[in-house]
């Protein structure tokens, strides 16, 4: 009898099997239901059922449906990395390291474990053991792919070691992996360099990847034609290369614009030319159809609403006398470096204990006040919810402030594209846009950076901003 579930079970898992080879998941799922109808504890269905979620990108679903699975199949060293994927696209990466480690060691010929051991390890920001991990792969001649010499080349590249890095990335390339993203991660180098010739001919790479119906703007004459600009990465870039638009302005081009909805007013006010709106490229079309129709010096190119600008000015005056300075302290997300790009509140201590000064939060995650609980700082910054949950109402508060200071992200990019003076806190090897030396980036006259001197040593940055402070607003 309980040989007969089994190959029940066997059955309908063979063919949610087929079903995810044709990409029918929601049908897999139901055969691997009736597998495991027949046969509760049988390791492949509930490692089929869990893998199916993470597909699907329903990772919570999947996590008790990959443990259920290494419970029956404790050996499995797939179960535990998959298990282990479904926590890192969760940013529990602490929670991660140790499946992929057992992976490991109970299938050492694995690729899969190891590389994303080492991309768990990066995204922690511990970068010399990320590369052993990757030299590891490497050197037990296991079949390694285009995906962990790109890998190798990050992280190369986060050590400083530039040259080294290009040749993991064209290494990659020539390995299988995809040409164009080895270019684009090329390109960050030779940008942070300011290498812009070369850097902004690879960055051209990360459009190879979009799927577009439109044609691409190849450089020709615009007058009199419609340009459909498309936003794409972060919302700091979209304020950095909104920069751009004065010069678009004047080709005579009618121009579209689709940005992020929290950018919307601000840009729409900022640039009163241009069309602005939130959607797909589909939408851009019906809209045109319904309606018929190097970065410059500036001294800040979006135009806050002076109304709230004034509310902001009357709300910080309220809290006494003394310098009302903006505070980020941290930037990015799991897959851009958050960890690097953090400092973390506990170390800013002697920057909040300034005498006379005025601390108000820019942080707009939901976590931010319990950090701040967390760290002994709620009294000492103030955080107003309602002027973070949209970006017009964040440009009115920059602009009533003296001063931010903020970790690398969007909050820079905001600061410099209204021409409000802002401190940055730069890591020791940032992104490119802050390039690799000196105090001052060309895309915002008004952003003075303040950069580690090595990995992950804050403190004398804190110091540096602290001793300027005092100078800036003498007590």
């Amino acid at each position: 009898m309980n040989h007969n579930r089994g190959e029940q079970a066997k059955r309908f898992t063979d063919g949610a099997l087929a079903h995810l080879e044709a990409g029918e998941y929601d049908a897999a799922l139901t055969a691997c239901a009736a597998a495991l109808a027949s046969e509760p504890e049988h390791a492949d269905a509930l490692h089929l059922t869990a893998y199916l979620h993470y597909l699907k990108n329903e990772h919570e679903t999947a996590l008790p449906w990959f443990d259920r699975a290494a419970r029956a199949a404790p050996g499995n060293a797939e179960i535990l990395n998959n298990w282990a994927g479904s926590l890192k696209s969760l940013a529990r990466l602490e929670e991660a390291e140790p499946l992929y480690r057992r992976a490991i060691q109970l299938d050492p010929g694995l690729v899969a474990p190891r590389h994303n051991l080492a991309e768990t390890l990066f995204m922690l920001d511990r970068t010399a053991e990320a590369l052993a991990q990757c030299h590891a792969a490497i050197d037990a001649g296991l079949e390694v792919g285009g995906d962990t010499y790109r890998l190798l080349g990050e992280v190369l590249d986060s050590q400083g070691r530039a040259v080294e890095a290009i040749q993991a990335f064209r290494k990659s390339a020539t390995l299988g992996g995809s040409r164009a993203h080895a270019e684009y991660k090329e390109s960050m180098v030779h940008l942070r360099a300011g290498d812009y010739e070369q850097g902004w001919r690879l960055y051209e790479s990360r459009l190879d990847s979009l799927q577009s119906s439109l044609t691409r703007w190849k450089g020709t004459i615009l007058a009199k034609r419609t340009l459909l600009i498309r936003r794409e990465q972060g919302l700091g870039d979209e304020v950095m290369f909104a920069a751009c638009f004065p010069d678009l302005i004047e080709t005579g081009a009618r121009c579209l614009v689709i940005c992020e909805p929290r950018l919307h007013a601000l840009f729409a006010r900022s640039f009163p030319s241009l069309v602005f709106f939130s959607g797909t490229e589909a939408v851009a079309r019906a809209r045109r159809s319904a309606e018929k129709i190097e970065f410059p010096k500036h001294e800040g190119y979006l135009r806050a609403d002076p109304a709230r600008v004034e509310h902001w000015r009357t709300r910080l005056a309220a809290i006494g006398h003394g310098p009302k300075i903006g505070l980020s302290w941290r930037g990015g997300t799991p897959q851009t470096g958050i960890k690097r790009r953090t400092v973390p509140l506990p170390l800013l201590e002697p920057l909040l204990c300034t005498k006379g000064v005025h601390w108000i939060s820019l942080q707009w995650e939901r976590e931010a006040p319990a950090e701040l609980a967390a760290s002994g700082n709620a009294l000492r910054v103030h955080h107003w919810p309602e002027a973070l949950a949209d970006y017009d109402e964040t440009a009115a508060l920059l602009c009533a402030l003296d001063l931010s200071v903020s970790a690398t992200g969007s909050v820079v990019h905001l600061a410099g594209a209204l021409g409000r003076p802002v401190w940055v806190m730069v890591p020791w090897l940032p992104e490119w846009r802050y390039g690799s030396a000196g105090e001052a980036m060309p895309w915002y006259p008004c952003a003075r950076l303040f950069r580690q001197d090595a990995h992950s040593s804050w403190a004398p940055v804190i110091e540096q901003v602290s001793a300027e402070l005092a100078v800036r607003f003498p007590a």
